[in-house]
């Protein structure tokens, strides 16, 4: 019964016309229906939730992507960055050898720089003394070195001058002249005359060379003066030396006496042996050479007259006469080739010529100006004071032969005096090295045979217009 009842209660209330199960019905129906509703909802939304999430995974996986290609591309302009790094890292290797060669190499140039230098001092003293195949095998060494080789060059030059103006080794000069062209970075010569090629690789320092082995001929306009010594001036007046007129013609004077070297380059001309005029303290290019008589002096004018196209001075007959005093010497009044100078020439150039002022040594009254009279031996010439005229050394290191035989003074008035016809000496003037001051003036006279030979005599060398 309670069963019963309880489906009773179960029943709609509106009676058992069927209003009530179809309200029942239409509310399952709804039921349903929003069932459906709801689950097409939650599709939707699982729908929606797995495109939500299938979104997020390409998200993840396309920030992914993105993080992975900046990744690779950051690892690229690395490995660029790591690369180029490397690149300029081998750059610096391969620079880094040169590099570490430069101080190396600028030691190495320093180096050959002082050896170069050294080999040419050395050169340079042998060169001095007039050894002059010592002197060359020094500046082949220092030309292989690469350095200062301009001075090497001229270095060169000088020896190759030596030997091509005595005669000797004109194989070896034409070597040396290419040399000197290498040098220079001359182009090959195409003159054949090997003095012109010598003197184009350096026409400076050619000339240099010239005036350092031949005589350098300073003017000396003529005029007229009193020759002699004026007691007015010069307490140590002599009786050879009283004042006269005397006029002479313009003539050409050695700027110094003859040097060593210009002696050793007519010694080795000749095939002379130079060491028969050494003195005893040596040979020194720069010095005046000595140890020569009169008629060597004559022998070396015509030689000079010879090399430079000019009419001999002297007429010399030595033919068979091995001996000087066997010798005549005959002067040509017109030649315009070299010669010894006459005493009034002499003295005339020493006292200025028309530049002249009285006094009592060549141009001062005080003599260590103008000479070193209390040497123990000669000097280089033209290291003291020159006179009015250019002139070295007029007074003091050594005594100069002149043309004249010794003879007193003819008082009238004279041209171009040549001093006696005859006589047994020859006049000498300057004074030598160590001679008391007296010696050394203008106006004194001193003589000796022409025969002897001297380390005291010396000469320069005049020429007629």
């Amino acid at each position: 019964m309670k069963n019963n009842s309880r489906r009773k209660n179960n029943w709609p209330k509106n009676g058992g016309n069927g209003e009530g199960l179809t309200g029942w019905r239409g509310l399952c129906s709804l039921a349903l229906v929003a069932t459906f509703f709801a689950f097409s909802l939650a599709d939707k939304a699982k729908k929606a939730q797995t495109q939500a999430e299938q979104a997020k995974v390409a998200a993840e996986q396309a920030k992914s992507a993105a993080l992975d290609s900046a990744v690779v591309a950051r690892n690229q302009r690395e490995l660029a960055r790591l690369g180029k790094n490397n690149a300029k890292l081998k750059e610096q290797q391969a620079l880094e050898p040169e590099e570490r060669a430069k101080p190396a190499l600028i030691q190495a140039n320093g180096n050959a720089k002082v050896a170069v230098d050294s080999l040419l001092k050395v050169a340079k003293d042998a060169v001095y003394h007039l050894e002059y195949d010592e002197a060359l095998n020094s500046i082949l060494a220092a030309a292989k070195l690469g350095q200062n080789k301009t001075k090497v060059a001229q270095a060169l030059q000088e020896i190759a001058f030596v030997y091509l103006e005595s005669g000797q080794k004109l194989r070896e000069v034409a070597d040396l002249i290419s040399q000197i062209g290498n040098l220079l970075g001359k182009p090959k010569p195409t003159e054949r005359n090997l003095s012109i090629v010598l003197k184009n690789l350096d026409a400076n320092h050619y000339d240099v060379l010239m005036s350092r082995y031949f005589p350098v001929m300073l003017s000396v306009s003529g005029g007229t003066f009193q020759m002699g010594c004026d007691t007015a001036l010069d307490r140590n007046c002599q009786d050879n030396e009283i004042l006269h007129p005397v006029q002479l013609s313009s003539f050409e004077l050695s700027r110094t006496e003859t040097t060593f070297w210009q002696w050793g380059l007519y010694c080795a001309a000749n095939r002379l042996a130079l060491q028969d005029y050494s003195p005893n303290w040596g040979i020194d290019g720069d010095n005046p050479v000595v140890n020569v008589d009169w008629f060597d002096a004559c022998v070396y004018a015509n030689w000079l007259s010879s090399r430079f196209g000019r009419s001999k001075a002297y007429k010399i007959d030595s033919v068979g006469k091995t001996k000087h005093y066997q010798w005549k010497v005959s002067l040509d009044t017109i030649s315009n080739g070299f010669r010894l100078p006459t005493e009034a020439e002499w003295e005339y150039a020493a006292r200025g010529g028309l530049k002249r002022q009285s006094m009592i040594y060549s141009s001062s009254d005080t003599l260590d100006i103008v000479a070193n009279n209390d040497a123990s031996r000669t000097y280089s010439v033209a290291s003291k004071k020159k006179n009015q005229l250019g002139l070295y050394d007029m007074s003091g290191n050594v005594w100069e032969w002149c043309w004249d035989w010794k003879g007193k003074y003819d008082l009238n008035m004279k041209i171009n005096p040549r001093g006696p016809d005859t006589g047994s000496n020859r006049v000498l003037r300057g004074g030598p090295r160590f001679s008391y001051a007296v010696l050394c003036r203008v106006a004194d006279r001193f003589n000796n045979n022409p025969l002897v030979a001297s380390n005291i005599y010396g000469f320069r060398l005049a020429r007629t217009f």
